[in-house]
């Protein structure tokens, strides 16, 4: 009996419609929970590049191959093993991976056609980003979202320095100091998704899409008019998201994460004694990671406020590049992906510890022209 090739990380297909069709990219690694690693990244790259000089392709859908998973952020153990065995303070394969994930994430945010991307289940990290560049955000009420970068010594990249900046207040800076969890209520409130669709919805949107008065691709306006007729079948399939513990606790958060010094951010949430039990077990969990990704977070937010897309993916790559290096990230990694011991011995104690020149160094890129210049 002849044996079966595995399936490739991603899955692409074309689905016939009236005038036209539309591709389909399905992530497929199930047994790391669909985490981004470089051939995903360059499998959903070039689908993504041929299909828009396409006519005949009239939108994108992004699925994954599990409705309890969309996407758990990036393979960073391949980052940490890469930068392990690379040795002194650059790694070439980190800068290769971090620009390849930061061009399909800007590709996603500028794409000429409609892209609806669909966050079922655990979205985390690079996953989030993905549902933060597509033109059509579908979650569900089983969808579970976070930015849990600091528990690995990390920071919110994949364009969180923009998106974070653009959630209500300053609800963007809570999520990304603690990796609070939140659920589909709260990605509609702070903007990072558009729709909530029943679990297990997929094949019944699938079916619609055939039943829709699609504009050929060579027609004008066509991908304004396909937009517009995808928005109004997502929202007629909508169904209750329930409430957003994010919105209820605006006011409170906002006061926490206020102002512009970073380290008084952080030691206001780190000292926070008030009556939100939800904003109490986000601070709890902040508590375990990283004082010094925590600093890098809070800079890097700042710093990002009134910067285009562009900009903000530019100096992701650098520091990104320079924290793949790092002890922070490698230990990070190794308590909680490799060895799963769940006891990171993080290089400071707490986030006051960490010197200015630490952090100087780590923000000064590795290359006088960044490889991302080319965005602006």
């Amino acid at each position: 009996m002849p044996q079966l090739l595995p399936l490739p990380s991603v899955l692409c297909d074309e689905v016939v419609v009236a005038a036209g069709k539309i591709g389909v990219l399905t992530l497929n690694a199930p047994a790391r929970m669909n985490a981004l690693n470089g051939e995903m990244i360059a499998l959903l790259r070039e689908s993504l590049i041929a299909w828009q000089t396409d006519p005949e392709l009239l939108a994108v859908m992004l699925f994954a191959d599990s409705h309890k998973v969309f996407c758990a952020g990036g393979d960073v153990r391949a980052v940490r093993e890469e930068a392990l065995l690379s040795g002194g303070d650059y790694c070439e394969a980190a800068e290769r991976f971090f620009e390849a994930e930061y061009r399909l994430d800007y590709l996603l945010h500028r794409y000429p056609k409609p892209v609806i991307a669909w966050g079922e289940g655990v979205v985390l990290g690079g996953g989030l980003g993905l549902l933060a560049g597509a033109s059509h955000r579908v979650v569900t009420p089983s969808s579970r979202l976070a930015m849990p970068e600091l528990a690995i010594g990390f920071y919110p990249d994949v364009g969180a320095g923009y998106f974070l900046n653009q959630m209500p207040g300053r609800s963007g800076y809570l999520l990304g100091l603690t990796g609070s969890l939140f659920a589909a209520a709260d990605a509609l409130y702070t903007g990072v998704a558009d729709y909530c669709l029943a679990d297990e919805s997929r094949a019944l949107f699938i079916e619609q899409l055939h039943q829709q008065a699609w504009l050929a691709g060579d027609q004008p306006n066509s991908a304004e008019h396909n937009a517009l007729l995808l928005s109004e079948l997502l929202a007629a399939m909508q169904v209750e998201a329930g409430d957003s513990w994010i919105a209820a606790d605006q006011q409170e958060i906002d006061r926490l994460c206020g102002g512009d010094d970073g380290l008084a951010i952080i030691e206001s949430l780190l000292s926070y004694r008030g009556e939100s039990q939800t904003i109490q077990n986000a601070v709890r969990e902040a508590t375990k990671g990283s004082p010094l990704a925590a600093r890098v977070t809070i800079k890097q937010l700042l710093d990002s406020r009134d910067k285009t897309l562009a900009e903000v993916f530019i100096g992701e790559l650098g520091l990104s590049t320079k924290l793949a290096q790092h002890r922070e990230f490698q230990e990070g990694v190794r308590a909680q992906l490799v060895d799963k011991d769940k006891q990171p011995q993080w290089q400071h104690q707490h986030p006051a510890e960490v010197l200015e020149a630490e952090l100087a160094a780590l923000f000064t890129p590795p290359w006088p022209v960044s490889p991302l210049d080319d965005l602006c």
